[in-house]
């Protein structure tokens, strides 16, 4: 058997022995062992069946960065840095195969070719939406080919990494202005803010202060301190990605929202300040100590005045009067009070009606403006119709 024949007919390198050695020696080999066609033998090439050397690889790191990212709603996701894996670099694959001739010269040889891996542009499953309205997480791939699927298939996809757009905000409140209101709310008045979206959040409330609100999974407790606060809602995967709101609480001091009860004081009198008509010293309340007192003042003891925290807040200025007091318990953050006092002169004026007025103590402290008024009888619960007040009914 002729060696170039010998060595087409070997099915691989003889052990110990490298495939591209083999390949140059078999050459060197064929060359010299033929000589050119005898007579009558036509000229012939002949291909042998390409044999895989090594397919296409990648040595580079391929993958997604970040692997999470902060969305706003309602906007189209941004696109992280992917990268790719590089197929042809450092070298392509390659394969080779046996070219022969019937006579020679020419002399046999080997031929060798590249193989290349073509990979697509960066795709998404799922694909990106074109707005973000929740977190959204999504695989980055690429299609990669082969020029020769005989030599070496096509990888097909290839997955690099996965990215995930997180949603925090907006924060929507139930109420951004909470009033604080403790009689209508006896264990805190809330407020709840929601967020779009399903991704993980903790909830903080700043300033903490003593008696301020608190807040558990974006329910916010109001407290007794009023003031503004930040509610802020933290990814707890990306603690860049976060929402605020704004929440404001101030003091409802209007005494009528937060009565706990109405008190009468004491009956009417005709002009006159009779022992009925005090109270058994002051009443007093908890925890703020605001008092509520019915004295009666000399001389003779002909009128009555009411005190709230000693200031004097009604009293009877006529030389006739009718007139009675009242307090409420009102709470307002604190126990705190509200008075008043009404009282009407029983001589008529010189049209006929008679004057009167009432005087009140509120809940945001101090003397409120009297109001002065007519009734067409004495009877102090008469219809009242609004005067100017005037120098009779100023307070002694």
């Amino acid at each position: 058997m002729k060696l170039h024949e010998q060595l087409r007919r070997n099915s691989g390198p003889p052990p110990g022995c490298s495939l591209l050695a083999i390949i140059a020696l078999s050459t060197i080999l064929l060359a010299q062992a033929r000589a050119e066609c005898p007579e009558g033998v036509t000229q012939s090439t002949n291909y042998g069946s390409w044999t895989t050397i090594s397919c296409p690889g990648y040595t580079n790191a391929i993958g997604v960065n970040p692997s999470n990212s902060c969305a706003t709603y309602g906007s189209a996701p941004s696109t992280p840095s992917v990268t790719v894996p590089n197929y042809n670099s450092p070298a392509t694959g390659q394969k080779w195969r046996a070219v022969t001739f019937a006579c020679h010269p020419p002399d046999d040889y080997n031929e060798t070719n590249s193989i290349t891996y073509s990979v697509s542009g960066v795709l998404w499953d799922p694909e990106l939406p074109s707005t973000i309205t929740d977190c959204f997480t999504s695989q980055a791939y690429v299609n990669v080919t082969s020029s020769d699927t005989n030599a070496c298939p096509s990888p097909g996809r290839i997955n690099i990494g996965t990215h995930k757009w997180i949603i925090v905000g907006p924060l929507t409140p139930s109420s951004t202005n909470v009033a604080i209101n403790k009689c209508q709310y006896p264990n805190g008045q809330t407020v709840t803010f929601t967020k779009p979206g399903s991704c993980s959040v903790t909830w903080t409330i700043s300033p903490t202060v003593t008696g301020g609100p608190t807040i558990s999974g974006g329910v916010v407790t109001i407290g007794t301190n009023t003031g503004t606060f930040t509610i802020t809602a933290t990814s707890t995967e990306n603690t860049n990605c976060y929402a605020t709101a704004s929440l404001t609480v101030t003091r409802d001091c209007v005494c009528a929202n937060h009565t706990i009860a109405a008190n009468p004081t004491a009956p009417a009198n005709g002009g006159n300040c009779l022992p009925t008509s005090a109270w058994n010293g002051a009443v007093d309340t908890t925890p703020c100590n605001h008092t509520a007192q019915l004295t009666c003042q000399t001389p003779n003891n002909s009128f009555v005045r009411l005190y709230i925290n000693g200031g004097v807040i009604g009293h009877c200025p006529y030389p006739l009067t009718w007139w009675w007091g009242d307090y409420w318990k009102c709470i307002c953050g604190d126990v705190i009070m509200k008075g008043r006092f009404r009282v009407v002169n029983r001589n008529a004026n010189p049209a006929g009606t008679y004057n009167g007025k009432t005087e009140i103590w509120n809940c945001v402290g101090g003397q409120s403006p009297r109001e002065c008024w007519t009734t067409p009888t004495a009877d102090i619960d008469d219809t009242k119709t609004g005067r100017a007040c005037d120098a009779a009914d100023s307070l002694l």
